[in-house]
């Protein structure tokens, strides 16, 4: 059976799309975080580098929440361009087949869809990385408002269903990236391995979290080390801090498991320390903080930080050729036939209902009504 490593965001965390395919059918591991962004796709290649090591194929997804980390929370796109960057720059270097997968981004008051995309593909072509770009492919074959929901750029789960088979069927064709190296040095602090914690799981996830409910000054050993992430589960609203006399960094955490990017620089030195913050302490915005249903607020509760030890991720030795798979998506039109053909036929007998209303009193007519009623 062949072995898959997941990489993305709630579209890849559905349990009837593209996670039910490869659950049923491969030896899967999901890493997929909702509402998280590239960098929370890197930050798992890092934190589970052992297990990637022996996928066949990596499938990643994350230009969506690149989207929405922009449009809701204003994440620029100098930190978003870093963070794709980032991660395909260390996708290229795993010596595992990848295929990236651009999902259509539909929601139609959000900006900078098309700029978002080119991001992603301009370093998915430098680094030589495989990918299936659905949304060119809807324009393209007019599918974009044929499939448009206004769902906050989910697609059917229909269609990740099939899209998740189809690529599957084509493992044996996915060439390798090209041996590329990567200068950046990345590591995971697990508070786990340095303070008291708890599991915290429900039915998709289980973690080690440390609840903050004082000042804990982070250990010598990060001293130097840039924070460019951290992976937080608290059980409702609540403020993480991490603070030393010269900068502050404050977000907020709700109920879901989520990955928060950093978008200043936040290095570590001998005072720096995390802990409870207030909400009017926050520097940057959070994807559904605070939630609705409570003004409850709890202390926060962390999983790790994802840090840069050594940031030197300039140099690209060898490109290559990046291949799409768009052929990966020609289900839709079959597809789009099939409901092209329901839509004419439904409006077809929405005109012939009328005429039929309009000319009740035609003796023809009645009779057509009494044969029906003598049928049944």
């Amino acid at each position: 059976m062949r072995k898959i490593t997941l990489l993305g965001g709630s579209n890849s965390i559905h349990k009837n799309g593209m996670y039910k395919f490869l659950n049923h059918n491969t030896e899967l591991t999901s890493l997929a975080l909702g509402a998280s962004s590239s960098l929370q796709n890197l930050y798992e290649v890092i934190r589970n580098s052992e297990v990637i090591r022996q996928s066949d194929l990596i499938i990643s997804e994350s230009n969506v929440n690149d989207f929405h980390n922009y449009n809701l929370i204003g994440t620029t796109l100098n930190v978003i361009e870093k963070n794709i960057e980032r991660l395909y720059r260390r996708l290229a270097t795993c010596g595992i087949k990848v295929i990236v997968v651009l999902l259509p981004l539909q929601t139609k008051k959000f900006n900078d869809a098309d700029n978002i995309n080119l991001l992603h593909i301009k370093y998915i072509k430098e680094f030589s990385l495989n990918y299936i770009d659905m949304h060119a492919y809807y324009k393209e074959n007019g599918l974009s408002e044929l499939l448009y929901f206004d769902n906050l750029d989910h697609p059917l789960d229909g269609v990740m269903y099939q899209l998740a088979e189809s690529i599957v069927n084509i493992i044996d064709n996915i060439r390798l990236p090209s041996k590329n190296k990567d200068y950046t040095s990345y590591s995971v602090f697990k508070f786990s391995e340095n303070f008291d914690t708890k599991i915290k799981q429900n039915s998709l996830f289980c973690e080690a979290v440390f609840e903050v409910n004082s000042q804990y000054k982070l250990p010598s050993e990060l001293i130097n080390k840039k924070i460019v992430g951290i992976h937080a589960w608290s059980d409702g609203n609540s403020v993480v801090k991490i603070q030393d006399s010269e900068a502050i960094w404050a977000r907020g955490t709700n109920s879901e498991v989520q990955f928060h990017d950093l978008n200043q620089q936040l290095i570590i030195k001998n005072g720096t320390y995390i802990c409870r913050g207030q909400d009017s302490e926050c520097t940057e915005n959070s994807i559904r903080y605070p939630e609705k249903v409570t003004t409850e607020t709890h202390n926060p509760k962390v999983i790790a930080l994802f840090l840069i030890d050594k940031d030197s991720g300039d140099k690209q030795d060898i490109q290559g050729n990046s291949t799409s798979y768009n052929q990966c998506l020609d289900f839709l039109l079959i597809e789009k036939e099939i409901l092209t053909q329901y839509q004419q036929c439904k409006r077809s007998m929405g005109k012939f209902k009328k005429f039929i209303s309009a000319h009740r009193g035609n003796l023809i007519i009645e009779l057509l009504f009494k044969v029906k009623n003598y049928i049944r």
